[in-house]
């Protein structure tokens, strides 16, 4: 369910972003509120998310492993990276971002768009691998965390800028992996769950407006794991109802959904505008956000009728979604 809302805020942002800069939408007002809102936690959400998982991927055998990154993350990553960026490229000028087929060279240090966050994934996997395979207890890795997160950025001007998205969201992926053998703090109360998705939320919400001081990191770093609990808990809140199944499917298709949205919103924002004339900023919103999230799903379903299953992953769907690291 946590999964679910977050997908959904990833293509609501991006579509968001496409709109303002096609300028069907203007960058003040609420599309300017809005977007603070989700890029102040969707992203920190999904490596914690990630890191709920951790305890099993780290048990695994050191082929085993590597095999589960290469294959869940690291081949998506490549291929949509490859997908995405050529076909920017042949659409030319009707797209916002002018794609230069060359910039695929550099993907291993330099990700393209929205798949940095996939490069971090593998990254930051590999690296806590590393470290429990010598004996790191949890405890310092998430101190590590949080010292690299408060650390001035780095200034790479060569081999691997990357790892700025690396040192960034560290934290939040230990923080999961620690979390997850406590996983008291997940189960609670019917009215806790409630409380939880307010109160996080409505922090988000106070910093989105202006209430609260944006110049603070440690604020921003605060303000990011309220919005992530306030999902966790809001998605306890929807498990509980048993009312919203799609969210749930929205979820388990995440990885899915992430590398091929992208596409799917841009076609039709240029189909809508280019070629049919419509300008409505709401029927972009609304459409482009749709067919963002059914899209990738209709690949899935045609991947499947023909039988082929390395659209997406090298691996068997049992095994989880990569964009969780759910490979336990």
């Amino acid at each position: 369910m946590a999964r679910g809302i977050g997908i959904v805020l990833v293509v609501v942002g991006h579509t968001l972003r496409g709109l303002v800069n096609s300028s069907i939408l203007p960058r003040e007002a609420w599309p300017g509120e809005v977007d603070r809102f989700i890029y102040a936690f969707h992203m920190p959400l999904f490596f914690l998310l990630s890191g709920l998982f951790a305890p099993g991927l780290m048990r695994k055998a050191p082929g085993v492993f590597l095999w589960d990154r290469v294959s869940g993350v690291l081949y998506p990553y490549v291929l949509w990276s490859v997908l995405q960026t050529l076909v920017q490229s042949l659409m030319g000028g009707m797209t916002n971002n002018r794609a230069d087929p060359t910039s695929l060279l550099g993907i291993a240090y330099q990700p393209i768009m929205q798949f940095w966050f996939l490069h971090a994934l593998f990254l930051i996997t590999v690296l806590v691998r590393l470290l429990c395979g010598a004996r790191v207890p949890v405890t310092p890795l998430l101190a590590l965390g949080v010292l690299l997160h408060f650390l001035p950025s780095i200034s790479i001007t060569g081999a691997w800028p990357a790892l700025n998205a690396v040192k960034t969201n560290l934290v939040y992926y230990v923080l999961g992996y620690f979390l997850a053998s406590r996983s008291t703090w997940i189960v609670a109360a019917p009215w806790r769950e409630i409380v939880g998705a307010v109160l996080g939320l409505s922090i988000v919400g106070a910093f989105s407006l202006g209430t609260l001081t944006v110049g603070s990191s440690l604020l921003r770093f605060v303000v990011a794991l309220a919005g992530s609990y306030g999902a966790i808990a809001l998605g306890g809140v929807l498990a509980r109802s048993g009312r919203f199944h799609a969210v749930a499917t929205l979820g388990r298709r995440s990885l899915e959904i992430f590398v091929a949205h992208t596409l799917a919103s841009a076609g039709f924002r240029i189909v809508l505008q280019r070629g049919l004339g419509v300008s409505d900023p709401m029927v972009h919103v609304l459409g482009g956000t749709a067919v963002g999230l059914v899209g990738p799903l209709v690949l899935v379903v045609v991947a499947e009728r023909f039988r082929f299953p390395y659209l997406f992953s090298l691996r068997s769907r049992r095994t989880g979604p990569a964009l969780s690291g759910a490979a336990a």
